[in-house]
């Protein structure tokens, strides 16, 4: 049996659409850009939804019409690659979709899809967001949060930042305090009002999880190698996103178990996990989030074997999971990243994902990085006792 045979065997899912015949430019298009939206995949012509094999007529004019889709009933305009195949005598055409680099996509009729299971649907205005800022074109941390005010922040946080960063004494500005801190990203004007910023109440705000309860982290330890385990322990850290490195590093770093052996007349002691290694994962799943996906947290779970941090949010358009091996510098949320330099949490240079994988490596262990829904996994497996 060929893969061809397979994939039709296998039926429609994610990455694969059936269609008997051609449809109006409209519904094509609009599979189309479901596709570019999410992992890309492809539409398989002459063949129904049951897999039943039919074939096409006039292939060449079929082709024809499609490349003409991806060129005027989608926008940006996309390329696909076409294939003809046979297959019991008859001709099916396959486009191929790649993921698309200049998301998010729409059809000429202005509608955004994304691919859900085995169909399209229309994009929420939260997911249409976060399409706009994995492309880029949103940085989510310099928007406003509802119902906040100057006096969510706790400004003996600011003071101290800005003397020991800035060296400037906001007790002593020229201007007033509510527009020096909009110049610093920290508030925002609505209208008659200023209220704080994403990033304002994530790096200064006394309460940050009553504002975004997203921002926290859930930290559980299991026994053995399953969630389906018992659970030995469960936490849910708060605060900054300052306090919430510190503490969350503070946690693991319990759980990094430490080994001794004797090599001569010295006990030499040894930890599981490299401290720089456990402090990149988590620094780097706090700084690169999404954090406009509400609802959900950043999860840590340690294993026996592994360790796992899963962040929320897929990569963003110009980031591959072969990429980010090599450098994995990125600007999803440049306001928060530039704080946290400061803070001296990061660089600007890209390294947190190579040297945790080095650093795995020279000890045995190694770094798993994958996609799963809307999570980006990062995993450190430990080398063998």
């Amino acid at each position: 049996m060929s893969s061809l045979d397979k994939i039709i065997e296998s039926g429609e899912n994610f990455y694969t659409e059936f269609k008997r015949e051609m449809e109006h430019p409209d519904k094509i298009a609009a599979e189309i850009v479901a596709f570019a939206n999410v992992e890309g995949g492809m539409i398989i012509f002459g063949v129904d939804d049951e897999g039943e094999i039919y074939g096409v007529e006039e292939p060449n004019q079929l082709e024809q019409r499609i490349n003409n889709i991806l060129r005027t009933n989608c926008i940006p305009p996309l390329t696909g690659d076409i294939e003809k195949k046979q297959l019991t005598g008859k001709t099916i055409l396959i486009l191929h979709i790649p993921k698309g680099s200049d998301k998010p996509y729409k059809t000429n009729r202005g509608v955004y899809y994304e691919r859900v299971g085995t169909s399209r649907r229309e994009v929420t205005r939260e997911e249409l967001a976060r399409l706009f800022q994995q492309a880029g074109m949103l940085h989510y941390d310099i928007l406003l949060v509802e119902d906040t005010s100057l006096e969510d922040l706790d400004l003996t946080k600011v003071r101290e930042y800005f003397r020991k960063f800035v060296d400037i004494d906001i007790d002593r500005l020229d201007v007033p305090l509510s527009l020096f801190l909009k110049n610093a990203k920290i508030l925002g004007k609505k209208e008659d009002r200023f209220l704080a910023t994403v990033s304002g109440i994530l790096m200064f705000g006394k309460q940050p999880q009553d504002a975004l309860y997203q921002s926290g982290i859930s930290l559980a330890r299991y026994e053995g190698t399953v969630i389906s385990e018992r659970l030995l322990h469960h936490q849910h850290i708060t605060g900054t996103l300052p306090e919430l490195i510190t503490k969350a590093n503070s946690l693991v770093n319990e759980y990094n178990r430490t080994s001794s052996i004797i090599k001569g007349m010295k006990r030499i002691e040894s930890k599981k996990y490299p401290d720089v290694v456990l402090r990149e994962a988590v620094i780097n799943a706090v700084a690169h989030r999404n954090y406009s996906l509400s609802g959900k947290r950043i999860r840590i779970f340690i294993f026996d074997d592994r360790i796992e941090v899963r962040s929320p949010g897929r990569l963003p358009n110009t980031v591959t999971l072969e990429s980010i091996k090599i450098s994995d510098s990125f600007a999803r949320n440049p306001v928060l990243v530039k704080y946290l330099n400061n803070y001296g949490f990061i660089d600007d240079l890209g390294r947190g994902v190579p040297l945790m994988i080095h650093k795995m490596e020279e000890i045995g262990g190694e770094t798993e990085l994958e996609i799963v829904g809307e999570e980006f996994i990062v995993t450190l497996r430990a080398p063998e006792d």
